[in-house]
């Protein structure tokens, strides 16, 4: 029930070249879907009266509403989490009955980010047109901090990452808890010990089949 990733960028060119990458998975949005990430700051992006506006807030509280619930966020936004490095680089989104989908990568993916439509009438419209009609998040995951940026691949040089999507389960209790402590204490299936056994397969490169589908994905840069 878990799903493991290896990509691999290379560059084959003659020359550097810019690159940039983020991964996207929706996830069902529900009134009672929380969203929750190792940090408390995030650039959220967003547009008013024309203008493609980008601020710098502290979360899960902005302007008095506590966005770590997804639907509470009225308007099309990204939030760009700005994770400390230090930190491990998970995500995940659940709804009050502790069930959601668990996102992480390897410390090279410094980006996670949460997609709303919100509630305006065109950020409706958008979600019923790319679905059957369902609202939905979207749990995105990339390179660098957010998709305002890129790094240069120089050539003959690759680039590999990795990134883990599976079921998680909080308790009630846990789903309840203040968006502070779940940063700091998840709970539920333990995070560490899916980040230690994805680090071990990472680094001896262990083959399990039976319990995840290997997907590695290589990506050549031609020009």
């Amino acid at each position: 029930d878990k799903l493991l990733c290896k990509f691999e960028i290379e560059n084959v060119s003659d020359s550097d070249t810019y690159c940039y990458w983020w991964s996207n998975i929706a996830v069902e949005l529900k009134s009672s879907s929380r969203f929750i990430v190792p940090t408390n700051k995030t650039y959220l992006a967003y547009y008013s009266n024309g203008y493609h506006i980008l601020t710098y807030e502290n979360v899960p509280f902005i302007d008095g509403v506590d966005t770590s619930y997804s639907d509470k966020t009225k308007v099309t936004a990204d939030y760009f989490y700005d994770i400390p490095s230090e930190n491990k680089k998970w995500m995940y989104s659940l709804d009050d009955s502790g069930y959601g989908l668990l996102q992480y990568s390897s410390k090279n993916t410094l980006g996670k980010k949460q997609f709303v439509w919100g509630h305006k009438q065109g950020g409706e419209h958008w979600n019923e047109w790319v679905t059957d009609g369902r609202p939905y998040l979207e749990v995105q995951s990339g390179i660098l901090e957010t998709q305002f940026q890129h790094f240069i691949l120089n050539k003959g040089e690759s680039v590999t990452f990795y990134e883990v999507y599976t079921p998680y389960n909080l308790t009630k209790n846990s789903y309840d808890a203040s968006y502070d402590s779940l940063v700091i204490n998840p709970s539920g299936e333990n995070i560490d010990c899916f980040l230690n056994c994805f680090i071990i397969r990472e680094k001896f490169h262990i083959q399990q089949r039976s319990a995840f589908i290997n997907l590695i994905s290589h990506f050549y840069i031609l020009s």
